[in-house]
């Protein structure tokens, strides 16, 4: 089983690419710089750094939310052209669960953190067993005041919300906090790999037509219309 992966919900993505238990290859780009043609590049520059051709991918895995608006359209698009083009399917995976994968060794709580702008972070909370994670608080959209109130045991936060609101959360929490080091703060296309394989074997996959983004909350330009009546 050869899975391609894609992971473009914050500023720094990638892209993967799993053969059966084993990372064949693994690069990151900074988001701010992407558009799909930079990322098809991208895509192509590992193809053949494997030895692989396109049609060579079994199976296609993107992360699918929440995060960055723009870039969850341009990696999600960019999956969805892909699987059409070679009649594949498609695993979804949460940003917030690739991102807790970094520290799926730990016995302590797992709350990922990204940045969701206007004040607020995405987040959840989970819980591993055996490398496997459990979800304690479903992906949600919350302020750093709504969130320290969802945190009573000793939790592990990661996620380039930590760079935002690491300090407040530090003061409010104490001891009841964890801060990784900065580089588990990166979210992987690699875990997307990995989390799409096991959703793959239980037969969790989309087609191109039915894959679609899990934003959490409404985008600006809906939220305009919403309040314009329309």
């Amino acid at each position: 089983m050869r899975i391609l992966a894609v992971e473009t919900s914050t500023i720094i993505g990638g892209v993967a690419i799993l053969e059966e238990d084993k990372l064949i290859a693994e690069g990151r780009l900074g988001i701010k710089s992407i558009h799909s043609e930079r990322l098809m590049c991208h895509i192509d520059f590992l193809l053949k750094s494997s030895r692989l051709k396109l049609s060579d991918i079994d199976f296609f895995a993107v992360s699918v939310g929440p995060g960055s608006f723009t870039g969850l359209r341009v990696g999600i698009s960019t999956v969805k052209g892909l699987a059409f083009a070679t009649n594949k399917m498609i695993a979804p995976v949460s940003s917030l669960e690739a991102l807790a994968l970094n520290v799926a060794e730990t016995d302590h709580y797992i709350c990922p953190v990204i940045d969701a702008r206007k004040g607020e972070v995405y987040t959840g909370i989970y819980k591993s067993n055996d490398g496997i994670l459990h979800t304690i608080v479903p992906e949600t959209v919350l302020s750093p005041l709504q969130l320290i109130k969802l945190i009573d045991k000793k939790t592990i936060l990661l996620g380039d919300g930590i760079t935002l609101y690491g300090n407040f959360l530090k003061d409010a929490l104490g001891d009841r906090v964890i801060f990784c080091h900065s580089l588990h703060n990166l979210t992987s296309a690699a875990n997307v790999a990995f989390l799409a394989k096991a959703k793959i074997i239980k037969k969790e996959m989309v087609t191109a037509q039915d894959l679609n983004a899990r934003y959490i909350r409404r985008s600006e330009a809906e939220i305009r219309i919403g309040s314009q009546g329309v």
